[in-house]
């Protein structure tokens, strides 16, 4: 009996370890998984983060490209000033117009 029992123990106890063994490597599975995920969705973040800087450069450089445009056309013709007063003088034309045609 004492015997039987000891069996018993040992077949438990070994039980027991084999569902640990395999509840680590199954949780060390999952791990690894969830981590390629949230590496991928990162990925994915910064790569639309990226485009989307990249697009909004290019659309400054548009603008910069037009204001230069419009420096020239007023540089000499309004007065020789930075591109500040240039620009705050052609604001201060058109507000001038709308008061002048609402009149």
């Amino acid at each position: 009996m004492k015997n039987t029992r000891s069996i018993q123990h040992g077949i438990v106890i070994t039980a027991i370890c084999l569902v640990m063994v395999a509840a680590v490597f199954g949780s060390k599975e999952a791990l690894r998984r969830s981590s390629e995920y949230q590496i991928a969705q990162t990925t994915d973040f910064t790569e639309d983060l990226i485009a989307s800087w990249i697009d909004n450069r290019a659309a400054d450089v548009k603008l910069w490209a037009r204001l230069d445009e419009i420096v020239e056309y007023f540089d000499g013709e309004l007065f020789a000033g930075s591109r500040t007063e240039i620009l705050a003088a052609r604001g201060a034309e058109s507000e001038l117009l709308q008061v002048n045609n609402a009149s």
